[in-house]
């Protein structure tokens, strides 16, 4: 009996033991969140699109596989959020802010000789690196962020404990609050549109006449807003960790999973592992990484991952940091792990996964395939030439009052015309429903082989509508029905959201562009019922209960280094 007495004494140790190791894991988790909290970044998105440069989460589209991450990112919407990680050690604080977007893309047409290579899926960001002090939240020394496999060194001007390469700092951080002399908060951060480096924004952030091109994204403590245009001024994100989300899910590697491959990692124990490190998402050749996956070519003996991993061996190999020392507290990305899944595809033999370099090589030989596919003439040259050079035909979205007033419709109705109503800084077009309306775009360049469906954001309040696109290739005069697709509209009172696969139609001619695009809203009786005409923008909001108002139209197309692949 008494045995069994001493049993039940060593089992309940051990359970009140484990129970107190949680509850201080709990505790340091907590103060770890205050901490990312305290020093979130006030970031300056700079937008070219009206949408693929907003901030997300990996899992924006209600699902973790990241291979169509690319078509679903015009129809979802992008509330903002930022993962964040917190490595501790005994004298510092490593917090690092990464952002995703489901695309890198291009709006430009010609970067050098050939268009850009995109992929699906984009991760980039930085780390703050705090100094503890006798105050609850320590003083920052260093921010480094990554831009395109390149990090960029900002010191705290207001108080150096930095020395940088040979090459020196890239700069300062830029801080829009300050708490004392060597205290501050709010460190600021530009992400650059379509391809989304991450800098060190500038000092002109703190001119109080500064207008910023793009999104300013906060930790409002608003939770995760969708910005209400490409030039939103105020916009709250979410934290979200990394820890119990993309380090999680870092063995979900395979087809429709969140990783495509996976590369062999040095634990603290002294042995390996393999983790995934390339975001799965085809397009582009699976060429977005989480930051374990992260690594600038130029920087030495600092192996793929270990800046974000081993901060303590990758910064001190790469600066001359006072008092940069110690161990680690809480490190859970160099621990080991639950043994090494031997099944899992590595990044070296992946058959999707490509460097920048092959993916560039594949473009410009793709681009010489399609230039010379018909002949050596100059005529059959530059025919496929000006298909391939896109000139202003990269992005095509409409979504401002300018944009909208470039389509025109017929037949207006006297009192119930369409018109463009702006409310704080989105447009929309509201068109009543009526008989006998149809609205146009304006003529447009576009090849079939990269732009191939239609997305709208929209409100509809008539059950059972259905919309039809007409397109005309170049050279057509008029819309025929057999150049059409029909879909259907939700009634909502709230914004919809749908795409309409063009290229799924049998009269759908990849070698051609195109150079016009009509929609017609049609009833459940297959009545015409919705036009708009740029010619009466400025008369008054119609007056008619029933209408179909539109947030954004966007004639969407495949990614450039994807088509040159295939």
């Amino acid at each position: 009996m008494r045995r069994l007495s001493h049993v039940y004494v060593v089992g309940f140790l051990i359970l009140a033991g484990g129970m107190a190791w949680a509850g201080v894991r709990d505790t340091q988790k907590d103060s770890h969140r205050r901490l990312a909290e305290y020093y979130a970044p006030v970031i300056y998105q700079e937008t070219k699109s009206h949408v693929l440069d907003f901030i997300t989460r990996f899992d924006f589209d209600g699902d973790w596989n990241g291979a169509n991450n690319w078509q679903n990112a015009y129809t979802h919407e992008l509330p903002g959020y930022v993962y964040y990680a917190v490595i501790e050690s005994t004298d510092h604080f490593f917090i690092t802010y990464t952002f995703f977007h489901p695309r890198d893309y291009t709006g430009r047409p010609l970067e050098g000789f050939a268009p850009k290579t995109e992929h699906e899926n984009d991760m980039e960001g930085c780390t703050l690196l705090i100094e503890k002090d006798r105050t609850e939240w320590g003083k920052p020394i260093l921010l480094e962020t990554l831009a395109h496999d390149h990090f960029f060194k900002y010191d705290n001007p207001h108080y150096r404990r930095v020395k940088g390469p040979s090459s020196g700092l890239d700069g300062s951080i830029v801080f829009l609050k300050k708490v004392d002399d060597t205290h501050h908060r709010e460190p600021a951060i530009y992400i650059e549109p379509e391809g989304h480096g991450v800098k060190g924004a500038s000092e002109s952030v703190r001119d109080p006449s500064f207008k910023h091109p793009g999104v300013i994204y906060r930790f409002a403590g608003r939770g995760a807003e969708v910005p209400k245009g490409a030039t939103d001024p105020d916009v709250s994100y979410e934290l979200i960790s990394i820890e119990e989300t993309l380090w999680s899910r870092r063995l979900d590697v395979g087809k429709d999973q969140a990783y495509c491959c996976a590369d062999r990692y040095s634990t603290s124990g002294g042995r390996t592992t393999l983790l995934g490190s390339s975001f799965n998402g085809p397009i582009g050749g699976c060429a977005a990484k989480p930051p374990w996956g992260w690594d600038d070519p130029q920087d030495g003996a600092i192996q793929k991952g270990d800046w974000f991993r081993d901060p303590l061996f990758a910064y001190n190999e790469q600066l001359r940091i006072t008092g940069l020392k110690g161990r680690y507290l809480h490190n859970p990305y160099l621990e080991e792990g639950d043994g090494e899944d031997r099944s899992l595809s590595l990044c070296s033999e992946s058959s999707v996964s490509q460097d920048l370099k092959q993916s560039a090589t594949s473009t410009l030989l793709g681009i010489g395939k399609i230039l010379f596919s018909g002949g050596l003439s100059r005529k059959q040259v530059g025919d496929k030439a000006r298909q391939l050079f896109l000139s202003d035909a990269v992005l095509l979205e409409w979504s401002s009052q300018t944009e909208f007033e470039q389509w025109h419709w017929d037949k207006p109705v006297e009192g119930l015309s369409p018109a463009v109503v702006t409310e704080g800084i989105s447009s929309q077009l509201r068109i009543p429903l009526l008989q006998n309306f149809n609205f146009s775009s304006p003529r447009i360049r576009a090849p079939a082989q990269y732009f191939d469906s239609l997305v709208m954001k929209y409100k509809c309040s008539v059950a059972g509508a259905r919309a039809k696109v007409f397109w005309v290739y170049e050279g057509m005069e008029t819309f025929d029905e057999n150049y059409s697709e029909t879909f259907d509209l939700k009634k909502a009172d709230d914004w919809a959201l749908t795409r309409i696969e063009l290229s799924r139609s049998r009269q759908w001619d990849r070698s051609k562009s195109v150079g016009q695009l009509k929609i017609e809203v049609l009833s459940p009786t297959n009545e015409k019922i919705a036009s708009i005409d740029s010619r009466f923008l400025g008369s008054p909001t119609p007056t008619t209960n029933n209408q179909f108002v539109i947030n954004y139209i966007i004639f969407d197309r495949s990614a450039f280094a994807d088509t040159f692949a295939r």
